[in-house]
């Protein structure tokens, strides 16, 4: 069995020590450097009117989460990151995040439910299982290089949660001049490292 999936089965042990020692392992994955893929997607609000959702999230310092196209599962969100910057892909920018940077209450909330994504074949979903710790497995496909945070929605503020822990902001050399001029502010407002590279 895969080390991340033994970890997964293990945060729902009947044996509390068990439990805390799952959860400890996570703070190794969360704490190191991970990487927010750019969204420059255009949404309309309730008024009809277009926003960059994704670059607003930014500038309020808060992390904005995901929903799957599961009824079964439609109390719970997530928000996916790279864990370095390699693939295939890329979007005009990524976002460093620093969880080392995030205040007590922020980290206790996130730790136990930052999770490394696997592939289908490696997570053996029971497809037709309503156990919750088959449900979150759906959250948690991707790639070697992915990680997710599942969080309810409950504890979540319209899909967001507070995350003021940007590090820098690493944008690609080919990225047009106005992005370039965006993410040059958001770098400046929030203290963090502007940095231009080819990905």
């Amino acid at each position: 069995m895969h080390r991340y999936l033994n970890n997964f089965y293990r945060l729902f042990s009947s044996d509390d020590q068990e439990v805390y020692k799952a959860i400890l392992e996570k703070k190794d994955w969360i704490l190191k450097p991970l990487y927010l893929p750019g969204d420059l997607s255009i949404s309309k609000d309730k008024e009809g009117k277009n926003h960059f959702f994704g670059l607003e999230a930014l500038f309020d310092d808060v992390l904005l989460f995901n929903s799957l196209n599961d009824e079964r599962v439609n109390s719970y969100r997530y928000v996916k990151f790279k864990t370095n910057m390699n693939g295939n892909t890329h979007p005009h920018f990524y976002i460093e995040y620093d969880f080392n940077k995030i205040d007590q209450k922020g980290y206790q909330a996130l730790v136990a439910n930052f999770y490394p994504c696997l592939s289908k074949k490696d997570l053996e979903i029971k497809r037709d299982s309503s156990d919750i710790k088959e449900l979150l497995k759906l959250f948690m496909i991707g790639e070697e290089n992915e990680a997710v945070i599942i969080l309810e929605d409950k504890n979540l503020i319209n899909n967001a949660f507070f995350a003021p822990v940007i590090k820098r902001v690493i944008v690609s050399k080919s990225a047009p001049f106005e992005v370039k001029e965006v993410l040059q502010k958001l770098a400046e407002k929030k203290e963090a490292n502007y940095i231009e590279k080819t990905f």
